[in-house]
């Protein structure tokens, strides 16, 4: 280990929040990333829960996303059945 290293460890373990001061930037990114997925947890549950819970909320989301699948595939089910009849006319 050379006196340079063994200096920087010292500096360190003299003063832990170091790291922090250096990597202030990052250490605010961090700790906001985690503050605003903590929010988004609290506000889907609270919306949930005033929704009926989250068993009516996964419900209404695959009959939701049942209803929209449907509206795109239709016309193209229609079309298709459309030129199977057409070929044996």
């Amino acid at each position: 280990m050379t006196a340079a290293a063994r200096a920087a460890g010292t500096r360190l373990a003299a003063n832990p929040l170091r790291v922090v001061v250096d990597h202030r930037a990052a250490v605010t990114l961090v700790l906001g990333l985690l503050g605003g997925a903590v929010l988004l947890v609290v506000v889907a549950n609270r919306l949930a829960r005033r929704a009926g819970g989250w068993y009516v909320v996964r419900r209404r989301l695959g009959r939701e996303a049942r209803v929209t699948v449907a509206a795109f595939v239709n016309p193209v089910r229609r079309w298709l059945r459309y030129r199977r009849l057409e070929a044996f006319r």
